[in-house]
């Protein structure tokens, strides 16, 4: 037999014996196929979902994506809520600096210094690699 012949025959469910596909199309947009198929031996039919192995593989992709971008944004989230705890304890007057050494009259926007915060953890050597982008 050919591959592809080989590929069409599956056990049947019920006797065991080779069973062929009988209908075959595609479900959706997705890559998956759904295959009817009917028992050579004792003629019980019966259905099957097949997903491509592309598909597959582009899904856990996908997720293993997801994931490293969720524990990327948990990590600058706790950094970040650290220097902006640091930063609301930080009692800083005309001239003074607060603990994060950021001088308030550093530019027009030193309300507070959360903003200096953030910016001096992203430039800081060792927190970020140089491919990542903000």
């Amino acid at each position: 037999m050919k591959p592809e012949q080989l590929r069409d025959l599956a056990p049947c469910e019920k006797c065991g014996r080779s069973s062929k596909v009988i209908e075959s199309r595609r479900v959706d947009m997705s890559n998956s196929r759904r295959r009817r198929f009917e028992c050579m031996s004792c003629g019980h039919r019966t259905t099957r979902y097949e997903v491509s192995a592309a598909f597959y593989n582009q899904s856990i992709e996908n997720e293993r994506v997801l994931q490293q971008l969720k524990l990327y944004i948990d990590k600058k989230s706790g950094v970040v809520n650290k220097h902006v705890r640091d930063c609301n304890t930080c009692e800083y007057n005309d001239g003074k600096k607060c603990n994060l050494e950021v001088a308030e009259f550093d530019t027009e926007e030193a309300t507070n210094c959360t903003y200096y915060a953030i910016k001096k953890w992203r430039t800081s050597p060792g927190k970020r690699s140089s491919s990542a982008t903000a």
